[in-house]
Order: C-alpha cells, then sequence, then structure tokens
C-alpha cells in the first residue's frame, strides 16, 4: 500500500486543506490552530516550503526550556526543524520505519518540492488495520469457495 492511497481516502488531506503555521508566526498561534483542528501537530511553513514541525511534544520541551513565556516565542525557535518526509509514492511500510528509526509520529507528504499532505502513525496504523481487515476477509471469502465440492 502506497502514502497515495491514504492521501486519496483522507479527509482533509488535500494540499490545500492541511493545517499548517508560518514559521514567523508566535506559538500561541500554532497551539489555537491545534485546538481548533483536534490535531496533535502541524507542519511549520516559510511560504510554500516544509521547514518544520510542531508537536505536543515540542509544546512540553518548549515549556519546560522558557516557561510560561514560551506562548509569545516565535514557531522558528520552538519547532523540530529536522524535518523528515516522505514521497507519496513511497509504501505505508517505508513510513512507518521513518517514523520509528526517527522517533517521530507525524510526517509532511512532500512531491516535487510541495506539500501535497500530512500523516500522522494514527492515519498509517489505520490504513495498515483496514488493509488487514480487507485481506483476511479476502481468504475467508476464498476458504469458503473452496470448501464447496466441485460440480460433476
Amino acid at each position: 500500500m502506497q502514502i497515495i492511497e491514504i492521501l486519496n481516502t483522507k479527509q482533509g488531506s488535500a494540499p490545500d486543506k492541511v493545517v499548517s503555521c508560518e514559521q514567523s508566526n508566535l506559538v500561541s498561534d500554532a497551539l489555537k490552530l491545534m485546538i481548533d483542528n483536534n490535531i496533535g501537530a502541524l507542519p511549520v511553513v516559510s511560504g510554500e516550503k516544509v521547514v518544520g514541525v510542531y508537536s505536543e511534544r515540542d509544546v512540553v520541551k518548549s515549556c519546560q526550556q522558557q516557561g510560561v513565556d514560551f506562548l509569545g516565542c516565535n514557531l522558528r525557535d520552538m519547532m523540530s526543524a529536522n524535518v523528515i518526509t516522505v514521497r507519496p509514492d513511497q509504501s505505508v511500510d517505508d513510513a512507518l520505519v521513518l517514523m520509528r528509526d526517527n522517533n517521530i509520529r507525524h510526517l509532511p507528504v512532500i512531491d516535487n518540492d510541495r506539500m501535497v499532505g500530512f500523516l500522522s502513525l494514527r492515519d498509517l496504523m489505520n490504513a495498515k488495520l483496514d488493509y488487514a481487515n480487507k485481506t483476511a476477509e479476502f481468504l475467508k471469502d476464498q476458504v469458503h469457495i473452496m470448501d464447496k465440492p466441485l460440480p460433476m
């Protein structure tokens, strides 16, 4: 299964629907977007280029480093700037390995230097579970067909 298949079925995954925040915005702006959209992370952009990710983990780290004053800090100073990305033509397994190896839970999907989506670990796990369930149903149907006597 490829990343593009998840993007095609995920509501709000079109590039113009991905909730993102400019790196010059304040942390408080990012938090408002995260709360208003019920999301745990968002890509941080400079124009159309993804330059970072700001996640719930970054909120905790920002608070620990800056105290309550972190809300007034620029996002560029508090985001995770080492952006790990995935392409639409990569497999879900590739994305899961990237997440595991880099200890992250969110991936911008980049195609031709342009963000075309943003996926969470939950998105990938749901896709894997749906695929496993469909495969199990298919195999169960095949076994049922094989159990029927052949016509003579």
